[in-house]
């Protein structure tokens, strides 16, 4: 059997694990990642008497994370080794019968929804696969992205707009508004810029030339 968790590490903002529900596969807690988190997935491996085991062939566990890029396989790894696993052992982290879990990374970059998938001679763990959401992570100047007016150059006296489409460092396009634009033209005259954040992760700039 297994029990699977997976966790995001957020740089200074922490760690945040997501609880799993074995029976329902749902997510009880904290179910949205951010793009550039990194997602740690345990396995506890256990015999049919449920005891904790690391006894495993070679190959005989596969990982596999569906993701909006792109399916890959992913290694399994066990947590605790050697001296490692007697020091947690003495810690109690680890049971007297032995660790077991297997454990897994991978960097979270495209927004979208992702199934980790985790099989034992082909057939799965209970509790995979596990789904999760992944959104856009902050608003990236660099990579965000300017449709300019369609009408060039601008008229006295008439509202031209262009937009702005919000995208991460990652190239993810946010959905949700809040970042602070700002706009400036420059010219012979003077051009006033107004800024409608569209809530969507787009801001209009209406701008209008003196005459």
């Amino acid at each position: 059997s297994v029990t699977l968790t997976v966790q995001r590490k957020r740089g200074h903002n922490g760690e945040v694990t997501i609880k799993y529900d074995t029976k329902s596969k749902e997510a009880l807690e904290g179910a949205e990642l951010e793009a550039g988190s990194q997602l740690i997935l345990r396995a506890q491996l256990r015999d049919r008497y449920h005891n904790p085991t690391d006894v495993v062939e070679k190959d005989a566990l596969r990982a596999v994370l569906d993701a909006p890029d792109g399916a890959r396989s992913l290694a399994l790894h066990p947590l605790f080794s050697g001296a490692a696993a007697q020091t947690a052992l003495n810690r109690g982290q680890l049971d007297q019968g032995g660790g077991g879990v297997q454990q897994l990374t991978a960097q979270l970059t495209a927004a979208g929804d992702y199934a980790a998938d985790v099989t034992l001679h082909g057939a799965r763990l209970r509790g995979s696969p596990v789904r999760f959401h992944v959104h856009a992570a902050a608003p990236c100047g660099s990579r965000s992205r300017l449709h300019a007016p369609p009408a060039s150059p601008l008229a006295a006296g008439i509202a031209a707009v262009a937009t702005v489409e919000a995208m991460d460092r990652y190239g993810n396009r946010l959905r949700v508004g809040g970042a602070a634009v700002t706009a400036r033209a420059l010219g012979p005259s003077a051009v006033d810029c107004t800024i409608t954040d569209e809530l969507d992760g787009s801001y209009s700039i209406t701008m209008v030339a003196a005459a």
